[in-house]
């Protein structure tokens, strides 16, 4: 994004070894400060292997993994520019209420309150303030466990990245 708070591409792999989720992997956006993951399925997508319990099949699995691979750095430019307009567009109490009635209703109303809580103490009222307010708080506080951290993040990220509008839009 900029030299003051750069974005990197990561990848997270997943596996299951009880089968409550499907092996596979996706993109994410990186913050290297606060060191925090920006999950946003939409955008990213998210590849699950196909392979089953005999582990035959890699050879077809490769190739769609370097199809998926090949869009990453388009992936992160757009995203990154649409951070960058996040950066400059200031949210107020009625863009929370919205992103509470709308898109963050699965937020637990304790987690909730102890976002708009960071955000509201904090010196950036913007849309990326609030993202970095909601990063402090699921990954470097005690909170929620890993798995809902995840999904918070992910709840958190495609909410103000994909709700709140500024001239960098992202297009679906």
């Amino acid at each position: 994004m900029d030299g003051e708070d750069p974005l990197s591409l990561g990848l997270l792999f997943r596996n299951s070894y009880d089968g409550s989720w499907e092996p596979g992997m996706r993109l994410f956006a990186h913050r290297q400060v606060p060191t925090t993951g920006l999950l946003h399925a939409q955008h990213f997508g998210e590849l699950c292997f196909l392979c089953g319990p005999s582990n035959g099949g890699w050879s077809a699995e490769r190739r769609r993994v370097e199809q998926y691979l090949e869009t990453a750095g388009s992936k992160l430019e757009q995203f990154s520019r649409r951070c960058r307009g996040l950066q400059r567009k200031p949210v107020g109490a009625s863009d929370l209420a919205g992103l509470r009635r709308r898109p963050l209703a699965q937020l637990p109303r304790r987690l909730w309150s102890r976002l708009v809580d960071r955000y509201l103490h904090s010196a950036d009222l913007t849309a990326w303030g609030l993202l970095t307010s909601g990063a402090v708080l699921l990954w470097t506080e005690r909170g929620p466990s890993r798995p809902e951290i995840f999904h918070y993040n992910q709840l958190l990220t495609e909410a103000v990245v994909g709700r709140i509008s500024t001239e960098d839009a992202i297009r679906w």
